[in-house]
């Protein structure tokens, strides 16, 4: 945990359970995307984290790929304060999943050399 409480972009508490998913494998759901750009600081757990942080955008690729965008739009429409949600899923935007991918490529880009979990079998963005 040392190494994520001296990177100052992360809290203690993201810093606790950074330090949980390094040490014991386990999968983090996280919304703090200012973090995640930061963890690349600490430099020799990366290989811990790879592909177990899983980000919003991620888990909405893969309920559209399991559910379907219809059923997703439906589900989300009460979050449109939400901009990623507003833009990806608004009803002019015919393939939400292509926005979300946008989305996640550029956190991705951000993090790296984090290795976020990705929703695809071929590792895309």
């Amino acid at each position: 945990m040392d190494l994520f409480v001296q990177i100052p972009a992360i809290d203690a508490g993201e810093a606790q359970l950074l330090a949980l998913v390094a040490e014991h494998g386990l999968v983090l759901l996280s919304g703090d995307k200012r973090a995640l750009r930061e963890v690349r600081a600490a430099e020799a757990l990366l290989p811990a984290l790879a592909g177990r942080i899983v980000v919003f955008e991620a888990v909405l690729i893969a309920l559209c790929t399991s559910l379907g965008v219809e059923e997703v739009r439906a589900a989300v429409e009460s979050l449109h304060d939400d901009q990623m949600i507003k833009v990806c899923f608004s009803s002019t935007n015919t393939d939400p999943v292509a926005a979300l991918t946008s989305y996640l490529g550029a956190l991705e880009r951000d993090a790296a050399p984090l290795v976020l979990w990705k929703p695809f079998k071929d590792n895309r963005p």
